[in-house]
């Protein structure tokens, strides 16, 4: 199962206009914001059903107007997915996605949404 780190989690908003190179990109909605002194934690629930972590700066927040509901888009380079292959407790992430891997080629995941076959 790949896990990712919430600090490897880029956010963009939908309308940004701008192309990216990570090919995992996940568009979902803002479901929670947490703000600490210098960063915020953003709860992402993607279309594709299931939740991803980032964190951002407060400044970062501010500038992307970022609110509960607010559409963005999670990008993650394939360099920071980790793989395993049970979930242990000694791994502590914030995203853990459940999938099968239908490639070993290029590395594909399939996750339960029909829709959601990344790289």
């Amino acid at each position: 199962m790949p896990l990712i780190k919430a600090p490897w989690v880029t956010l963009a908003t939908e309308d940004c206009g701008l192309k990216f190179s990570a090919r995992n990109q996940f568009a979902g909605s803002v479901s929670t914001i947490t703000e600490g002194a210098v960063n915020a934690t953003v709860h992402i629930k993607t279309d594709a059903g299931f939740e991803i972590v980032a964190v951002v700066t407060n400044e970062s927040q501010d500038e992307m107007k970022l609110t509960t509901g607010s559409r963005v888009i999670a990008l993650i380079k394939a360099s920071a997915i980790l793989i395993a292959t049970k979930r242990k407790r000694l791994i502590c992430r914030r995203v853990w996605l459940s999938g099968r891997f239908i490639s070993l080629d290029d590395i594909f995941l399939a996750t339960p949404a029909p829709d959601a076959c990344h790289r």
